[in-house]
């Protein structure tokens, strides 16, 4: 074992015992951590995963039109210009306009909308989409630099964007509509349920509820623990369906390269903490191996508790691949950020998932 690895998990195992967050590769992504057994850390990893507009709201200062809202701190004079362009729509725009004004996709979506030093055609801030209409001017050089430039700058705010022009919209717009309604689906599924690397999103913060009141669940879905060994896993979840074991060895004793780890949902967890946990009791949990990942299976090992696991990204915003992916915003709010593995460019494989229940009924989630 190298001394930088005995380094790290000598410093790693100081801020979890202090109840600190970690940013640590995991055996899937790059994950945020603490104990999982310690609520107030759990807390803590629940305030770094939140946007910085939701971060204003826990404190009580957030406020439409400020700070990071839906508008990304957009100047009045940006309001003035939105308001003139809404007077005066495109045919494009008002035909568009038609389809989707009234939530018939299923998101709000607003026209002329100031965002930061600019305005956006439409813009759903429910999945941060952008729908950008072109007219003939766009095709000019310059005006496509300038549209890069822009859409580069709304794209680092966390803004997707899908653009159409003038004629795909008045001459197919049924075409249109299928692609920005497939496009919603997608975000919502990336921004409110999907385990990325097995590590589930977190749910949007309302200013009106706590921290601990939204105790990191999305729908109804907890975070992910990683666990070291099968006694840690019997500790913490009760009465562990026989079948887990099986699944587990042929999880870890797969001979294919392309074979994925695996997370098991749980009915019952116990010892955790509250904002751990999903409303109905149930809980994720991955059992690390030393073949898996040995720095993270050393480290849990060490630590004597289950680990949190969730992806190193704002709430709502796409999971790294890797290290270099990681924003500053999330690195800046972590109390240790492990040097290892930083610089593997790899693209990390996400986890199976399978829903198992006490009489061993199961369901396989994602593949």
């Amino acid at each position: 074992m190298t001394n930088t690895m005995e380094q790290e998990l000598h410093n790693v195992l100081k801020v979890l015992r202090e109840g600190g967050t970690i940013l640590y590769p995991t055996d899937t992504i790059w994950g945020i951590g603490c104990d999982a057994t310690n609520e107030k850390a759990v807390e803590k990893v629940i305030r770094i995963k939140a946007t910085p507009a939701l971060k204003g709201g826990m404190q009580g200062k957030i406020s439409v039109g400020k700070d990071y809202d839906m508008f990304y701190k957009a100047h009045p004079l940006i309001f003035e210009k939105a308001k003139e362009l809404r007077g005066k729509p495109t045919p494009a725009e008002d035909l568009l306009w038609n389809y989707v004004g009234q939530g018939q996709l299923g998101v709000k979506f607003r026209r002329q909308h100031p965002a930061s030093m600019y305005v956006l055609d439409f813009y759903a801030h429910a999945v941060n989409l952008a729908i950008e209409i072109d007219g003939s001017i766009h095709a000019e050089e310059e005006v496509k630099r300038n549209d890069i430039e822009r859409q580069n700058r709304l794209e680092s705010l966390g803004i997707k964007f899908i653009r159409f022009t003038n004629q795909e919209v008045l001459s197919q717009i049924e075409e249109v509509l299928k692609k920005i309604n497939t496009e919603i689906k997608k975000l919502k599924q990336e921004a409110s349920s999907s385990l990325q690397g097995g590590e589930p999103a977190l749910a949007p913060f309302s200013p009106s509820r706590s921290a601990s009141a939204e105790r990191g669940r999305a729908g109804g879905k907890s975070f992910i623990v990683l666990v070291s060994d099968p006694g840690m896993l019997n500790r913490f979840v009760k009465n562990v369906p026989e079948l887990a074991w099986d699944l587990m060895d042929a999880s870890n004793t797969a001979e294919d390269p392309e074979a994925k780890p695996l997370t098991i949902i749980y009915d019952c967890a116990r010892g955790l903490a509250k904002n751990v946990v999903a409303e109905d009791g149930s809980i994720g949990v991955r059992l690390v191996t030393r073949e898996a990942n040995e720095f993270c299976h050393r480290m849990i090992h060490k630590f004597g508790r289950p680990i949190v696991s969730t992806s190193a990204n704002l709430s709502g915003m796409p999971a790294p691949k890797n290290f270099s992916e990681i924003s500053n915003e999330i690195i800046s709010g972590i109390d240790y950020v492990v040097n290892w593995r930083q610089n593997d460019y790899s693209n990390s494989q996400a986890s199976s998932i399978i829903r198992l229940k006490e009489n061993g009924e199961f369901k396989i989630v994602r593949e």
